[in-house]
């Protein structure tokens, strides 16, 4: 008998798929997606706070009497903390709240710019609102947007 005519055809194995994936690829897959939707939510956020900083210095810029400016400074505090923290704030509370957000640095600038108007807002006599405007302002490009005191952590109502 011949040897050659017991061998039979060769046979290929089954082409492998593409699916199911070993469960590295899915765990990568899985790491992309949740860093996406992180960068995603990350990017959207900022630029609602930076919507929210030029509307407010947009604001300001209309503002002319003291309480108006002090309103914008509410608004602007309300739409980036807790309402909690802000909404029961005036006069030096309030002054004091506005201070502590600011960096340490910049805290003296601001009380220096913002003199005693939150102590004689709601007297009598109309101050000179310029100098508040002035500090109203350097609070709000230097507070806002601070991304260490999200309003209600991180979610935007």
């Amino acid at each position: 008998m011949d040897p050659l005519a017991q061998l039979h055809d060769i046979q290929t194995p089954e082409p492998i798929g593409t699916f199911p994936l070993a469960i590295g690829w899915y765990l990568l897959i899985a790491i992309i997606v949740l860093l996406t939707v992180f960068l995603v939510r990350h990017i959207i956020k900022q630029k609602r706070l930076k919507k929210n900083q030029k509307q407010a210095l947009s604001s300001l810029e209309n503002a002319q009497t003291n309480q108006a400016i002090m309103g914008v400074l509410k608004w602007a505090a309300l739409a980036y903390f807790p309402r909690q923290q802000v909404a029961h704030l005036h006069s030096s509370e309030f002054f004091d709240f506005l201070n502590n957000k600011l960096p340490v640095k910049k805290q003296l600038h601001f009380q220096s710019l913002s003199d005693n108007h939150f102590e004689s807002l709601y007297q009598q006599q109309e101050n000179d609102s310029a100098s508040l405007k002035s500090a109203a302002h350097y609070w709000l490009t230097n507070a806002l947007p601070n991304s260490s005191h999200p309003k209600n952590g991180g979610k935007h109502v």
